[in-house]
């Protein structure tokens, strides 16, 4: 229901003192909640409240200042904080290898993406608070459950365009090369320990030749090596990158981060061509790069 403002024009006194009480009654609890860092007891102090403006018509008034408040909130308490954590490498291309020790980009990305997503999946909890209050009041109406799960389905992807909009619109320059950095620094290193493993089967291969290994001789069965054992030593590193992947997204830069993916992956295949075939146009290598790609894509980021 769209709020009238006419509508109040027909109230008494008695119905607008409800109205004003509730609805600062309606905003102290919604700042408590918001502000309870983790405590989402004070949620359940905004069903009356709620109720009572929903009575008056006034749902969707509610949930724009709640909407509202999530944003100022968010703001405040996270995207500041966020940025803040790579002002120190806003020229990183002039910054230089040697100022940084090698996992810097990973430490400081994972750290502040996990900070943020924690921030905002209290807030979306926070949401689903006054998806219980509404609900709480629609129980009660001739319609029962048909709105619940629009309210739900709304709410919900309102805020995720807020926290998208939020964050693309305050976007430091430098940060999409931050992210091109921490995807070619863990690819590389993704590809060398897959080098190692490749060595690492094919001595096992020649020492089994004829045992329980798939592959024909002179080939490396891709799908014994994924799953076999050696393949979980890169398990470790496989989760991180897939993290990092899954709090960019939720976040809302999942282009932003296919884009930084897909130019480390054209980095790096040039690199491996030139590392395979140099100067000697005589060797084939295009079962060697087209394995290479096979394991590289085993991280389903694009």
């Amino acid at each position: 229901m769209l709020w009238d403002p006419q509508a109040l024009d027909s109230l008494d006194g008695a119905a607008i003192g409800e109205v004003l009480q509730s609805w600062a009654g309606f905003c102290d609890r919604t700042d408590a909640l918001l502000r309870g860092r983790g405590d989402l007891s004070a949620g359940a102090d905004l069903v009356p409240f709620i109720s009572s403006l929903c009575r008056y018509g006034l749902d969707s008034l509610v949930q724009d200042h709640f909407l509202h408040s999530l944003e100022e909130a968010f703001k405040s308490d996270a995207v500041l904080k966020f940025w803040k954590q790579f002002d120190a490498y806003y020229d990183i291309s002039s910054l230089g290898a040697t100022k940084f020790h090698e996992n810097w980009i990973e430490e400081v990305l994972s750290k502040s993406l996990e900070e943020i997503c924690l921030e905002k999946d209290f807030q979306e909890k926070c949401l689903l608070m006054l998806v219980h209050a509404l609900q709480s009041y629609e129980e009660s109406t001739t319609e029962g459950l048909m709105k619940i799960q629009d309210h739900k389905s709304i709410l919900t992807s309102k805020y995720q365009l807020m926290v998208s909009s939020i964050l693309l619109t305050t976007l430091p320059m430098h940060f999409p090369e931050i992210l091109r950095m921490y995807f070619k620094g863990k690819l590389e290193e993704l590809s060398n320990m897959m080098a190692v493993d490749h060595e690492e089967d094919a001595c096992e291969f020649q020492r089994s030749q004829g045992s329980q290994r798939s592959s024909k001789v002179g080939e490396m069965d891709i799908d014994t090596y994924n799953h076999g054992p050696n393949f979980a030593k890169d398990s470790t590193l496989v989760y991180n990158i897939g993290k990092v992947v899954r709090d960019l997204r939720s976040l809302g830069f999942t282009s932003m981060t296919e884009d930084a993916y897909a130019s480390s992956i054209l980095l790096l295949l040039k690199d491996k061509v030139h590392d395979l075939a140099g100067d000697d146009y005589r060797n084939p290598v295009l079962g060697s790069i087209k394995e290479w790609i096979q394991l590289v894509n085993q991280l389903e980021i694009t």
